[in-house]
Order: structure tokens, then sequence, then C-alpha cells
């Protein structure tokens, strides 16, 4: 399996390509293919280092926090009906890998079979930041909202 870490915070130049063994399945385990990782502000702003006072990270890290891929299996806890079906979700220890190891069920999301993954993928750090936006500006149902770029 490869992944993509960082070493420094240099930006682009301070990531690397690395190949690992892939981990063993546990009993919450969901091991999904990956196709897609969007790059979110969070992952820019963490490799240049600019979010060390909310985000203390520790060297080198894989990078990326979100991704949409396929499932390719289970653990035994897990829904194994999830096989073969097309999810998004985040992974906090670094979504830039070619096989996640998803453990945490409610940061995994299957994806409806009429949504290309594709654009499933965009959700995660563009529409939960739009919504955060339309929230704290306490928009009535009489507003008029304009949300660009989400």
């Amino acid at each position: 399996m490869q992944q993509i870490i960082q070493t420094d915070f240099s930006g682009v130049d301070g990531l690397q390509i690395e190949t690992i063994a892939e981990s063993h399945l546990t009993p919450l385990s969901v091991k999904v293919n990956t196709k897609y990782i969007p790059v979110l502000p969070y992952d820019w702003l963490t490799e240049y280092g600019l979010l060390k006072t909310i985000r203390p990270v520790k060297l080198p890290m894989v990078i990326g926090y979100g991704f949409g891929g396929i499932v390719e299996s289970t653990g035994l806890l897990r829904d194994h009906q999830l096989v073969g079906k097309a999810v998004i979700g985040v992974q906090p220890t670094g979504s830039a890998q070619t096989v996640i190891n998803a453990q945490l069920p409610p940061l995994l999301f299957e994806v409806p079979p009429k949504v290309a993954l594709k654009d499933a993928v965009t959700l995660i750090g563009g529409a939960d930041a739009a919504l955060h936006a339309v929230n704290s500006i306490k928009a009535n149902s009489t507003d008029v909202v304009l949300v660009t770029g989400a």
C-alpha cells in the first residue's frame, strides 16, 4: 500500500510517497480502496504548519482528512453489505493512502447508487463548511443566502 506522508512544514515540497504493509482488519474495520482524496484548506494549512496552535501534529504523518472509495471488505462487527459499495468518510489518521482501514463507524457514509462518487466526495470540506457558514449567520426562512465554492 502507498501513502503520502508529510515530513516537514514546507508544503508540497515536504511530501513523500511511502510504501508500507496494509493494516490488518479488526472487528470494526471497513477496508476501502481509495479513489478520491479532496484537498481541503485544513490539509494545506497543516502542510505549511499554519495550524500548529489548533492542530499540533507529530511528523512524519499521513496527509489528508476526507476520502471516497469502494469497500473491499469489512470486519466481523461491520455491515457486510457494504462490500462493493461506494462510501465517503474522514480518516483522522490521514486519508492519502491507496487503502484505508476505516474503524470509526460514524465517520463513514454510504453513497446512494444514483450519486457519482466523485460528486459525493465534495461534501467533505465543502458542503459541511457551507452549512456551518449558513448556520453561523443565523439565517431564517425568509433570508436568501448564496453559497459559492462549496
